[in-house]
């Protein structure tokens, strides 16, 4: 856990990979992220809650875009998704707690 905690503590953003599911409305629900901790290599953490997404501004890593509130393991992070286009799209992981 001590790798994750190290993971999550800075704050910045990290890009990364999202197991999605999208819904017959268009509805998006991040299920899986993909973190690379600096122990345990590459793993995905399920996630256990989201609530929005919601029009946002990162004011911690800078970039916006529609803010999910992502419940995993014993953390709450904002996960982003950036990009005006589906081939500019990217998720980043807010680093550090939420405002």
């Amino acid at each position: 856990m001590e790798s994750m905690e190290y993971l999550l503590a800075q704050p910045d953003k990290i890009y990364v990979t999202v197991l999605v599911q999208y819904s017959a409305d268009g509805t998006i629900l991040p299920c899986k992220i993909l973190l690379d901790d600096r122990y345990n290599g590459e793993r995905w953490i399920k996630i256990d809650r989201v609530s929005g997404p919601i029009p946002a501004a990162s004011q911690k890593a800078g970039g916006a875009g529609q803010r999910f509130t992502i419940f995993f393991e014993d953390y709450t992070r904002y996960l982003f998704l950036e990009g005006d286009s589906p081939e500019e799209a990217r998720y980043f992981l807010q680093r550090g707690e939420p405002e």
